[in-house]
């Protein structure tokens, strides 16, 4: 028996109330970030401050290429974790762009306190998301290993890669120096098209690192 067109016209707004209530929960996904907008992520002073619980943080000048210090770490699994934005680590990954920036307390020469962030551009979320997967697995095989190092002849430093902390979009591993030196976390992040790389070491060094990298991925979303 043909069903009326009352019946009908209700069964479409019940599938059309159903349907709209279904896309309210859809997770939508960040923006694509363009270059344009790279230095609106990165934090300034008083967000570096609130996270590493200083005052006088003091920025030098935002780097826009990645660094190359890996005749200084030839173990490649341990030179992300090591350093922020890395030629040796992103070379091969073909970023389209990066902006970073450092931070000191009491100056750049001799800190109690260091902060180094930056954000690494790929051409789409996709390839942002292989370079994460790709350092997911290199820093696993840098969990608690250990790496001596003397720069410029100068006294060797023992560095003590941790436990490797990881989840779909984040990596964060502690690292500390010998003889001296504060300790350190490393974390990395992804969010879209952005590859987010902080490095934080102070006395009590914990999660400060991954803090602000969730800050900056705010900024993505928001």
């Amino acid at each position: 028996m043909p069903i009326p067109l009352r019946a009908l016209a209700a069964l479409a707004a019940v599938a059309a109330f159903v349907s709209a209530c279904g896309g309210a929960h859809d997770k939508t996904p960040p923006p694509t970030v363009a270059a344009s907008d790279l230095d609106k992520l990165l934090l300034g002073p008083d967000d570096i401050n609130a996270v590493m619980g200083t005052n006088a943080m003091a920025s030098d000048a935002p780097f826009t290429e990645l660094k190359q210090d890996q005749e200084l770490m030839p173990n490649v699994n341990c030179l992300g974790p090591w350093q922020v934005a890395e030629q040796g680590v992103y070379g091969d990954s073909k970023p389209a762009s990066v902006r970073g920036q450092r931070f000191t307390q009491p100056n750049p020469d001799k800190w109690d306190s260091l902060a180094v962030q930056a954000v690494v551009l790929y051409p789409s979320a996709d390839d942002a998301k292989k370079f994460f997967a790709a350092s997911s697995d290199r820093w696993s095989k840098c969990t608690n290993h250990r790496v001596n190092l003397s720069i410029n002849g100068g006294p060797t430093t023992t560095y003590m890669f941790g436990d490797l902390t990881k989840s779909d979009t984040q990596l964060s591993m502690p690292i500390n120096q010998t003889p001296s030196g504060k300790p350190c976390q490393h974390a990395l992040s992804m969010n879209s098209n952005v590859v987010v790389d902080v490095s934080a070491c102070t006395d009590g060094a914990k999660d400060q690192a991954a803090q602000i990298a969730q800050k900056i991925e705010s900024r993505i979303t928001h």
